[in-house]
């Protein structure tokens, strides 16, 4: 239920007027709207094992915590956007790496 509340959030007017046009454009174009398909369904699995090793890795880093550290000066705030960054690009390049491997393009 957060979920769904969370995302009304993201969502605006003006979020809508630009997306229902790129919709009606994609539906004419099945390879486009496939292939974007496909590269949201990478990212999302890519970010779902992201969160996945974070919380069995770090069990004792709150993101709360993170959040309310970072709102409150721009310095913490930088910190910790390098810090998740820093993160998010391991977990990326090392599933990269382990796709190449699993295909035999060993770099």
């Amino acid at each position: 239920m957060r979920f769904i509340q969370t995302l009304k959030t993201l969502v605006d007017d003006r979020l809508l007027i630009m997306l229902i046009p790129a919709l009606v454009v994609l539906t004419f174009d099945t390879a486009v709207l496939f292939s974007l398909a496909y590269a949201i369904a990478i990212v999302v699995a890519i970010v779902a094992v992201a969160h996945s090793l974070r919380l069995l890795l770090l069990p004792y880093v709150s993101m709360r915590q993170l959040v309310d550290m970072a709102s409150q000066s721009p310095g913490s705030s930088a910190c910790v956007f390098v810090a998740v960054l820093c993160f998010m690009g391991l977990v990326v390049h090392s599933m990269v790496a382990w796709i190449q491997a699993a295909a035999g393009h060993v770099a």
